[in-house]
């Protein structure tokens, strides 16, 4: 009889063994799957933030770059319309000189006033007309 028990403690060795193997490679493959996914997830994330924020400081560099070039221009030519606002800077400059010479002040005005008409007697009554209707109106709505 030990024979048949040597054989079966083997056979459950053996199963057991088996049984271990498999989990032992799903548990593997599983963490596999995971560590692979993981990487390519956070490989192509990488790359897409990237060009996010590649694409969202692309404005800001071309301003960098035109304010630079702008600051290394200090004594570049002025062009014609530059020109033109100092020359019109410039009269109206002179033409403030002269009002402060002379001794002119701006009034401040009080503000906009209205002209009041006299109503005729017609627009009276029907102004008188007017309210009279709508203290009826009110007074069928309260009731």
């Amino acid at each position: 009889m030990k024979t048949k028990q040597d054989d079966s403690d083997a056979l459950k060795g053996t199963a057991i063994r088996g049984a271990k193997a498999v989990v032992d490679y799903s548990g593997l493959l599983v963490w596999s799957f995971l560590y692979r996914t993981g990487c390519a997830i956070k490989k192509q994330s990488s790359k897409m933030g990237k060009e996010i924020g590649r694409n969202a400081a692309t404005p800001f560099v071309a301003i960098k770059k035109q304010v630079r070039k702008e600051v290394r221009r200090e004594g570049a030519p002025a062009g014609e319309a530059t020109e033109r606002m100092e020359k019109r800077i410039a009269i109206i400059e002179e033409r403030l000189a002269d009002l402060e010479k002379h001794g002119v002040k701006i009034v401040e005005t009080q503000g906009y006033q209205k002209k009041h008409k006299e109503l005729d007697e017609e627009r009276r009554g029907l102004l008188a007309l007017i309210v009279e209707e709508n203290k009826e109106l009110k007074a069928q709505l309260n009731k």
